[in-house]
């Protein structure tokens, strides 16, 4: 907008997000950077949204060929970029991990009626490496699951961890009278992370004898099937950003208007009803230490990865802060200068 308006490029009054750098190939989402910039930009100058168009596929194209550099990258970074950053690819740059308090799980409804069966549920659960699940569909910017809970948010404890243990699962779906194998149904969004642990799943069920059938809708059509129960299995996404145990089992308890997760044991409800309702933190610990234990007993998840989001800064700013881990407050950066 400046160099368009004839004002020197990067002026004392350019956003502090945009900065000339020598350093090539930190790329920012230029989308919301571009929106951002442009509102700011009406403050100083007239600019007609139709050339913003023109500025906004410009940057794109400038910042797709390596050219530009960011001073902060103010959204998620692509696993991609992250891993690059951590590699040290750009110089100066600094990368900041931070949790987002998002739980990935591979869940087994109530309603799926080979599931009653507890070998089952337990045998999908030990043909699942989720450590490899994790890589594949996060790398970095993930940290395998140890329970329904994410780490971080309060009374997490470590309940399950790795099982996977292809000849046991194998062993129980015998047991269970599978031992020609059974199919499944995994319905998911068109989205890049569960085409990821789709795939990944699917041959490390096909390792045990069991086929999975993986369809992808667009994310109104799959929740639509989610919420009709019209999938045998789910990956299952829960975000907590209160860091209260009872915002990740509200769609756990019965009567939930989730079927995928929505579990009708006795037990299991005494457990997060106590925690919902009890004002003390030592019964409310206990309450959702219970409600983990018991999860983790039953197999009716397969806690998969804690997602991270991560940030980077380049050597023009000292410090920024941030509003939540999903958002750093661009309106506070601090230059280094």
């Amino acid at each position: 907008c400046h160099q368009l308006r004839g004002i020197p490029a990067y002026s004392a009054v350019s956003p502090v997000m945009v900065l000339p750098r020598s350093s090539p190939g930190l790329l920012h989402p230029a989308a919301r950077l571009i929106d951002g910039i442009h509102q700011y930009c009406k403050g100083i100058i007239p600019v007609p949204d139709d050339e913003i168009s023109d500025i906004h596929a410009q940057v794109v194209e400038h910042a797709g060929h390596g050219a530009g550099h960011v001073a902060v990258y103010p959204e998620f970074c692509p696993v991609v970029d992250a891993k690059r950053l951590q590699d040290g690819a750009v110089d100066g740059a600094t990368l900041v991990i931070a949790p987002s308090y998002n739980a990935i799980a591979f869940a087994l409804p109530e309603y799926t009626e080979v599931f009653s069966d507890i070998r089952v549920r337990q045998a999908i659960t030990e043909a699942i490496d989720v450590y490899a699940v994790s890589d594949v569909a996060f790398g970095i910017l993930a940290t395998p699951s140890t329970s329904v809970v994410a780490d971080g948010i309060d009374y997490h404890m470590d309940v399950t961890g790795n099982q996977y243990d292809p000849d046991h699962a194998r062993e129980l779906l015998a047991e269970a009278g599978y031992e020609d194998g059974l199919e499944l149904k995994l319905v998911i969004c068109a989205v890049d992370f569960q085409e990821k642990i789709s795939t990944t799943i699917q041959a490390m069920l096909a390792d045990v004898g069991i086929n999975l059938n993986v369809e992808s809708y667009d994310i109104p059509t799959a929740v639509g099937m989610f919420m009709s129960g019209d999938t045998d299995v789910v990956i299952n996404a829960q975000t907590c950003a209160a860091l209260d145990p009872a915002q990740v089992f509200v769609n756990i308890k019965n009567g939930s208007t989730n079927k995928t997760v929505s579990l009708s044991d006795e037990e299991l409800n005494g457990y997060l009803t106590q925690g919902e309702t009890s004002l003390d933190s030592a019964e409310r610990q206990e309450a959702y230490e219970n409600a983990q234990t018991w999860m983790a007993e039953n197999y009716w998840e397969v806690p998969l990865a804690d997602r991270a989001v991560a940030f980077a800064y380049g050597p023009s700013v000292a410090s920024f802060q941030t509003v939540t881990p999903q958002e750093p407050n661009l309106r506070f950066a601090h230059a280094a200068n």
